[in-house]
C-alpha cells in the first residue's frame, strides 16, 4: 500500500520530466540544432536576424564546398543580403564585414554547374534593374573561367539588349574566360550578340571587338568592329594589337577621316612601310580632306622609306586645304628632302588664322635637330637668295635650331652678316652662334 502510494509521485515526476525534455527536443529541432550540419547553415543564412550570424552560415557554408551545392540558391539570393557588422581590434581598426561578401566567396569556392546557372540567371533577371548584384554575379562568374563554357550561350542571351556598362562589361571579361571555340553554336550567338556593344567606349567596346575578331577573324564586319574599336577605346590596346594585312589597311585610313585619326596615324606610321606606303600614296588623291591630310602625315613618319610618294605629295602643294598643304609639305621635308618648294608653304601656315595650324608649323620648328643636316647647306643658300624677307628668316630659323653647319653654309652665312636687311643679319648671327654650339 505505503509502496504504491510511493510511485505515484515518482510516475508524475517522470511524466513531467519527459513533457520539458520533449518541449525542450522541439524547440532545438525548430532552431536547427539536431538539423544536418548543410540544412543548418542554409536556414542560418536565410533567417537569422543578425548579419554576424548570416555571415558566419555563409562561410561555412563556403568551407564545405562542393558538399555545400545545394546551397547555392540561397547563397545566391543572399547576393542581395546588404547587411553588414563591424569588428574592431582594439577597438581602433573598425572593420566591416558584408554578408554579400562572403555569401560572393562561398560560391566561388563551392563551385559546380548549378553555381554557374544561378549566377547567370542573376544576370539575366537583374542585368538592368540592379547592376550592382549583377555585376557581382559577372564578377564572380568569370572565377570559374572554362568551366562556365557551357552557360556561354545562356550569358549572351543574358546580356543582350542590357544597358548596364558594367554588367555587359564584366560579362564579356567572363566570356572571354570561357575560351568559346571558333565555329561552335556559342561562337555563333556571340556574333549575333556582340556587335552592339562593340562601339561603346572605356573598355566595354574594345573587350566586345576582340573578342568578337578572335571568333570570327575572317568576317569583314568583326574585323571592322574590331578595327574601330581598338583605335577608338579610352584604354585602347598599344601600337601593334592591330594586325596591319591587306584586311585591316584600308579600314584604318578610313579612320583618318574621323575622331580616332591621331591613333590611325599612330598605327599606320609603325606598320612596316613595305605594307603601307602604297596604299597611303593612293589615299592621298582621295576625296576626303582629313584623309589627305592624314596619309601625308603618316608618309611623313616614314621618312625616306616614302620617297615613291614624292610626286603625289607635290601635287597636294597646291591642295585647296591649307591643312593638307601643310601636311604635304612636311612630307616632302622627311621623305624626299626638298627645302625650296616646302619652305613657302611652311611660312604660309604659319600666319594661318587657325591656332592649331600655326602650333603644327611651330612644333615642326621646334622638333628640327641633327637629323636634319642635310637641309644646312640649301637652307643657307635659299636664305640668301631673292626671297620674301619672311621666307629667308624662317630658313635661318631653321638653321638655328638644326645646329649643324657645313664650309658651304658658313661661307653662306658669313656672307648673310652683311646683309643690307638689320633682321637678316641678326638671324644669320643666331645660326652662326647656334652652329658653333653643337
Amino acid at each position: 500500500m505505503n509502496r504504491r502510494l510511493l510511485t505515484k509521485p515518482g510516475i508524475v515526476l517522470t511524466v513531467f520530466a519527459s513533457g520539458f525534455i520533449g518541449i525542450a527536443f522541439l524547440a532545438a529541432w525548430q532552431a536547427g540544432l539536431f538539423q544536418p550540419r548543410l540544412q543548418r547553415l542554409i536556414r542560418q543564412l536565410q533567417t537569422a536576424k543578425e548579419a554576424e550570424d548570416r555571415y558566419a552560415a555563409a562561410e561555412e557554408l563556403g568551407e564545405m564546398g562542393a558538399a555545400a551545392r545545394p546551397a547555392v540558391p540561397p547563397l545566391v539570393a543572399a547576393l542581395d543580403d546588404d547587411g553588414v557588422y563591424m569588428t574592431t581590434a582594439m577597438l581602433i581598426f573598425p572593420q566591416e564585414h558584408y554578408v554579400r561578401n562572403a555569401a560572393s566567396k562561398a560560391i566561388g569556392q563551392i563551385g559546380g554547374p548549378e553555381a554557374v546557372d544561378a549566377l547567370i540567371s542573376v544576370i539575366a533577371t537583374k542585368g538592368d534593374s540592379d547592376w550592382y548584384t549583377s555585376s557581382m554575379a559577372a564578377r564572380l562568374l568569370g572565377e570559374f573561367g572554362a568551366e562556365a563554357r557551357p552557360g556561354a550561350e545562356r550569358l549572351l542571351d543574358a546580356i543582350d539588349g542590357c544597358r548596364q556598362g558594367e554588367v555587359v562589361k564584366q560579362s564579356i571579361t567572363v566570356l572571354t574566360a570561357m575560351q568559346i571555340e571558333p565555329g561552335s553554336p556559342a561562337a555563333d550567338k556571340a556574333r549575333d550578340v556582340l556587335p552592339q556593344f562593340c562601339n561603346w567606349g572605356n573598355e566595354t567596346g574594345p573587350w566586345a571587338a576582340q573578342l568578337l575578331y578572335r571568333l570570327w577573324p575572317e568576317d569583314q564586319e568583326a574585323v571592322e568592329y574590331y578595327v574601330a574599336a581598338m583605335l577608338g577605346g579610352r584604354s585602347t590596346a598599344g601600337v601593334g594589337m592591330i594586325p596591319i594585312n591587306e584586311q585591316t589597311i584600308p579600314l584604318i585610313i578610313n579612320h583618318l577621316g574621323d575622331g580616332t585619326r591621331e591613333a590611325a596615324i599612330t598605327h599606320l606610321a609603325a606598320a612596316d612601310a613595305d605594307l603601307v606606303v602604297t596604299p597611303l600614296t593612293e589615299a592621298l588623291q582621295r576625296p576626303e580632306r582629313l584623309i589627305r591630310a592624314g596619309a601625308a602625315t603618316a608618309l611623313a613618319k616614314h621618312g625616306a622609306e616614302a620617297a615613291e610618294a614624292e610626286p603625289e605629295l607635290t601635287a597636294l602643294l597646291a591642295d585647296k586645304d591649307e591643312n593638307v598643304r601643310l601636311a604635304a609639305a612636311t612630307a616632302l621635308w622627311e621623305c624626299a628632302h626638298q627645302v625650296e618648294t616646302v619652305l613657302p608653304v611652311l611660312v604660309a601656315a604659319r600666319k594661318s588664322a587657325a591656332a592649331p595650324t600655326r602650333q603644327t608649323v611651330q612644333s615642326f620648328v621646334y622638333s628640327r635637330g641633327s637629323e636634319d643636316a642635310w637641309a644646312v647647306v640649301s637652307l643657307a643658300q635659299f636664305a640668301a637668295t631673292e626671297r620674301p624677307k619672311e621666307e629667308r628668316l624662317f630658313a635661318l630659323e631653321l638653321l638655328s635650331q638644326i645646329k649643324r653647319s657645313t664650309p658651304e653654309s658658313s661661307e653662306v652665312l658669313l656672307e648673310l652678316l652683311r646683309d643690307p636687311d638689320a633682321d637678316i643679319q641678326r638671324a644669320a648671327a643666331k645660326a652662326v652662334a647656334a652652329s658653333e654650339k653643337k
